[in-house]
């Protein structure tokens, strides 16, 4: 008797009440997982996996938080959370999720470093005239200034 002929045998049993569900379900998973069993009564393999892939975005991210100069950092934040929202979405398709945090994280320490430059820039480098000209630098001739380099001028504190 074929596969296809004992299924057959089964359901009419099932229908007629010789078999509840459980048993109608047992003798079934058992026909159909025995050896040699008809392929196209069994379900089809599945396909193959893909490979996973790394997330543009999240390369991206990281590349532009080590890098980034000016808008640099902030495009890394921005491309690295896309890159999460985009792996999360995936369901496992890509990968590079840390690759994104660590963009994330350079980012937002590259914006946080800006922010500190510029404060400490508005708060003493911004009033030029202020400070000696460069000849005084040069030649040392200013008492309140610190002359150890004639590139960079800082103000003693008293």
């Amino acid at each position: 008797m074929s596969i296809g002929e004992e299924l057959e045998r089964l359901a009419g049993l099932h229908a007629a009440g010789a078999l509840d569900d459980a048993e109608y379900t047992a003798a079934k998973s058992r026909l159909l997982a025995e050896p040699g069993s008809s392929p196209d009564i069994q379900r089809p393999p599945d396909p193959p996996a893909r490979p996973q892939r790394t997330n543009g975005n999240a390369i991206a991210s990281l590349v532009l938080g080590l890098v980034g100069v000016g808008v640099g950092h902030v495009l890394a934040v921005v491309l690295g959370l896309r890159a999460k929202r985009q792996i999360d979405a995936s369901n496992g398709r890509e990968r590079g999720r840390g690759l994104a945090v660590a963009g994330l994280v350079l980012g937002w320490v590259g914006i946080a470093a800006a922010v500190v430059l510029s404060v400490l820039y508005f708060a003493y480098g911004r009033d030029a005239t202020s400070g000696p000209s460069s000849e005084t630098v040069i030649s040392g001739e200013d008492e309140g200034w610190d002359t150890t380099s004639a590139l960079i001028a800082v103000p003693l504190v008293n």
